[in-house]
Parts: C-alpha cells; structure tokens; sequence
C-alpha cells in the first residue's frame, strides 16, 4: 500500500460513509485500536501527509504503520457491505453456495443457488448467471446426478445457449461502441457509422445499440430520429429501474444524450425538467456522482443560453465551481462547461469574465472544437470591448490551433483585418456566417447559437 492510500480514501468518503464506518468499528472491542486512528485521521487528516503521520506516528509508536494498513483494508471491507448492490448479492451468493457445497449440504446450496438464479436472470447479469449454471453441474457431479432429470439438462443446455447468445452480443456491441464512440470523440463524426438491426436480446446490447443508432442519426442531422432514439434508452431505464444501480453510467449517457436531443428540437423547458429530476437516490458510486454534477452544471448553463436566458446561467456559475466536485471533473468536460460559462458570460456582457474563461478553455489540451469555438468567442469579446490590439496578439498567440471550416477562417479574417467599428465588424461576421449551411457549422451549433449571440451583443454595443 502506497503511503498515502489511507488519506486518499478517508477523502473521498462522505459524512454518511465516516459514520458508517466508525459504527462498525465501534463493535468490537478489538478494534478499539482502529477505531482511534481512524477518528484521528479523518481529525488531522487536513494537515500535509507528512506532518500528519508525524504528528499520529508519535502517538500509536512502532506500530503506526501496520496500524494504518490494516485500518485501509479494514475500512474497504466495511464499505463491500455499505455499498452493496445485486451483482454484489449474487457473488454473496456464490461464496455461501460454494462454502455450502464443500461441506457436503447439497440441498441447502441447491437452495441458494436457485434463489442466486433468479436474481441473476431477472437482472440479465449473465456471466454471473454462466457461473451458477456451473455450479450447479458441479454440485450434481458429487450426488450422482440424482438432481438432473432429463429435462433439466435440455434446461441447462438451452440457458447455455441462450445467456451465450447474450453475452456474445453484449460483447460484441461494447466492443463495437468503443471503437465508434473513440472516433467520435477523436474526430467529433463517424467515419464509417455502423448500422444493424435493433433487436437486441438483452439489456446492454439494447442501451449500446441506441447508443450509437442516437449518435449516428444526429452527426446525419437527422435531430428527430436521433431523439427517438434517446427517448427510447431514457424510457427503457425507467422501464427497469434497478439497471441504474447495475450500470450508473450508461444511464447517465442516456439522461446525457436525451438533454442533448431536446435541445436539438428546442425543447428547452423538457430539458430542464430532465436535469431536476436527476438525483443520486439510487447511485452510489462517487464517480458517478461527480457525473451527475458535471451534466447538471453543463446543461444547465447550455440550455438556459441557448433559451437567451443568460442571466439565469450567468448568476449560477459561481455556485457551480464552489462544488466539491467542480475539481472533480475530467479536463475535456470541464473545458465543455467553460465554454458555456463564457457564453453565458458573453450575453450578460460580462466580457471580463467571458475573456477569462475563454483562456480556461485554450490553456487546457482536449477538444479541438471546443478550443477553437472558445478562441473565436475571445476575439468577439475583445471585439465589444474595442481592444482590436489583444484581438492581432490572441490571433498570433493561438495561430495553430485549426479551423475546420471555411467560414470559421473567413469570420476570424474579418475579426483581425475590420477596419470598421465592433458593431459593424460583428454584423459582417453574422452575414459570413449564415452564408453557410447547418451541416458547415453544426460543429459549433451543437455547442452555442452564434447567431442568437451575436445579436444579444449587438443589441448592447450600438
């Protein structure tokens, strides 16, 4: 164990999970021991790694060190029985049955594992359900197969076939959804979209298949079939609800790409009643968690911009990075969140605020798009402020990152060489930029309304 593998689980852990804990270890006389160390380290444990162990090591002596080892491995155990889900029910299943079958009491693992068989093919959890299906041969091996009439072997053998079938298409399809989902965020498009027949036999092939068949329809522009799908894997979650807890985070996607479909069709108010509803009721997982925080504070801000309600968005970003999980967030999204805060900033005229979290975005490597979105929009801020200085050093400053398209050149072009004052450089580049179809510009589209912007800063700046 690392020095610091203690200190950094004792904090990621909630108030509800401490608590858990010390009550477990409040049970037993012979954790007393563990019981101090570990209240006084979540105490001290604000101090530097270093000092703290000094300070601690003084008072538990030789032993500090062991001490903290078995108080980490301790504390995992006691979260396997906090944060217990099914899948972690069936493989307490499978160590009963397994413990129940080598002391010889068949009949009372038979017991188990027909209870375990349920759980397991009521949930589609199938490598699970393989496991038991083994068992079970197993078990019949030591009691002369007295329990394997001939028709529960034909039983035996087609779940076999049948939970192979599965597999091999679950598989199959998160194979085929990581390889399409790795270029499209390399490339923000699919190059080659792979399209097959939407019947899928069990859970994860249908989440991944309308995963894809959602993320293809929409880089065609085709938003109404797009969100058909979405709509059909958000319905689905709700149609079996203890999938959320098995798999938090294909149903995030889902509550992802269904916020990202109703914006398509502008259904704003149905976008924001999805991301009320969104909670942490039935996921655990603090990973998650920090997703459910991402989605809301992105979406939240995108749609409220998108509905020109920029003020709305405006006075809410300073509660969203004072979250606990605002740090928490990876690099490329929270370059996306960015993005909407200096949007958000932009159409509030805060164009102070807007140029700084413009610089956020371009000081971080990730998405291309993003970036170059973010260093057109701090041209334009620059622009309503009347500083065409900063406008030639950011240019010269940022010359290598790419623009896709040629409108994006053009309308940079007219940024850096407009002679004329902001108001009428800004309608030249909204002149420029609805020259060019939706398909030309959905890249940025997808991210904020130009058009609508530009007419919000306009509106001021004349």
């Amino acid at each position: 164990m690392k020095k610091d593998d203690l200190y950094l689980l004792l904090s990621r852990l909630s108030k509800e999970e401490k608590a858990y804990i010390n009550k477990k270890l409040s049970t037993f006389k012979e954790n007393s021991v563990l019981k101090c160390l570990f209240e006084d380290v979540c105490l001290y444990g604000t101090h530097s790694k270093t000092n703290t162990d000094a300070f601690i090591e003084q008072k538990y002596g030789k032993h500090f060190r062991t001490r903290k080892k078995q108080l980490y491995y301790t504390i995992l155990k006691i979260l396997r029985n906090y944060h217990d889900t099914l899948i972690h029910q069936i493989h307490f299943y499978i160590i009963d049955i397994n413990f129940l079958f080598e002391k010889g009491l068949f009949e009372q693992a038979r017991k188990l594992l027909k209870k375990a068989k349920k759980l397991a093919e009521h949930n589609q959890i199938t490598p699970l359900y393989f496991e038991l299906l083994y068992l079970e041969l197993r078990m019949s091996y030591y009691t002369y197969y007295d329990n394997l009439t001939p028709e529960k072997i034909n039983q035996i053998r087609a779940d076999f076939s049948h939970y192979h079938q599965i597999l091999k298409e679950d598989t199959d399809w998160a194979l085929t959804t990581a390889e399409q989902l790795r270029d499209f965020f390399a490339s923000g498009h699919f190059s080659n979209p792979k399209t097959y027949p939407l019947t899928a036999k069990g859970h994860l092939s249908f989440i991944q298949q309308h995963i894809i068949a959602g993320l293809t329809c929409r880089t065609q522009l085709d938003f109404e079939k797009s969100y058909s799908y979405r709509s059909s894997l958000w319905e689905y979650f709700k149609k079996y609800p203890e999938l959320i807890s098995l798999y938090p985070e294909m149903y995030l996607t889902a509550i992802n790409m269904v916020i990202i479909g109703t914006n398509d069709l502008r259904k704003y108010t149905e976008s924001l009643v999805v991301l009320d509803e969104l909670s942490v009721q039935n996921i655990k997982a603090e990973i998650a968690q920090i997703e459910v925080f991402r989605i809301q504070a992105t979406y939240y801000t995108q749609t409220h911009n998108f509905m020109q309600n920029y003020e709305v968005a405006y006075l809410n970003i300073e509660k969203q990075i004072q979250h606990p999980f605002y740090e928490e967030i990876h690099v490329i999204d929270k370059q996306l969140l960015h993005l909407h805060f200096a949007v958000a900033c932009l159409g509030y005229q805060d164009y102070h605020k807007s140029i700084y979290y413009c610089y956020k975005v371009l000081n971080e490597e990730g998405n291309i798009n993003v970036m170059a979105l973010s260093l057109f929009l701090l041209l334009v801020a620059h622009l309503a402020q009347g500083d065409k200085e900063a406008i030639h050093i950011i240019t010269q400053q940022y010359h290598n990152i790419p623009f896709q398209e040629l409108f994006y050149v053009n309308c940079t072009k007219i940024l850096t060489s407009s002679k004329t004052k902001p108001s009428d450089t800004l309608r030249k580049i909204l002149n420029e930029y609805t020259k060019y179809d939706i398909k030309s510009r959905f890249v940025w589209e997808k991210y904020v309304n130009i058009e609508l912007l530009i007419a919000k800063i306009l509106s001021h700046i004349v």
